[in-house]
């Protein structure tokens, strides 16, 4: 987990890489959004589950017969699995953070951008959702970049990267 601190980055490897390529700046991450990966939104119309597996709908990362199982274990992983058939207005914040999160990890990107993840949730729910997201990113070895401000997020990262100090860098080639 890389966070950027004023924007903060956490990585669970001692190297950023991804498909194949290694990433030799932070704004190299930009780069690498696309179809493929996650995206955490929600439908208030769908269930927790359909709002799952409808992330999965617009790639063919997950074949369609594997995706209701897929949607049905993240949302476990991340404690939901009594709360599959609810729709997001009958969820706490922290449950529609975590089906957020599911959304997100639905395709199995290899990478994931989490802007604030935790900021709309009272301390004891940000370190639950917290917790969650990292042991599922670290289980399924996936890179994760979150910006936070957060000092609790800063603590659980396995790097931090200070923007001001990107900020003083002579050239985007001095900070990798």
């Amino acid at each position: 987990v890389l966070v950027y601190r004023e924007a903060v980055l956490a990585v669970p490897l001692p190297e950023i890489s991804t498909r194949g390529a290694p990433l030799p700046t932070p704004s190299s991450l930009l780069e690498l959004v696309s179809a493929e990966d996650g995206y955490g939104w929600r439908e208030a119309a769908f269930s927790a589950l359909e709002n799952v597996m409808l992330a999965m709908l617009f790639t063919h990362a997950i074949p369609k017969r594997q995706q209701r199982q897929r949607a049905g274990e993240l949302l476990s992983r991340l404690g939901l699995s009594m709360r599959l058939s609810h729709k997001p207005q009958h969820l706490s914040r922290g449950e529609q953070q975590r089906v957020a999160i599911a959304r997100a990890l639905a395709n199995n990107p290899p990478l994931i951008l989490a802007d604030e993840p935790c900021a709309s949730l009272d301390a004891n729910t940000a370190r639950e959702v917290l917790a969650a997201f990292l042991t599922v990113c670290r289980e399924e070895h996936k890179t994760l970049c979150i910006v936070s401000h957060d000092a609790t997020v800063l603590g659980a990262a396995d790097q931090i990267l200070d923007m001001t100090d990107i900020n003083r860098a002579g050239s985007r080639h001095d900070v990798v």
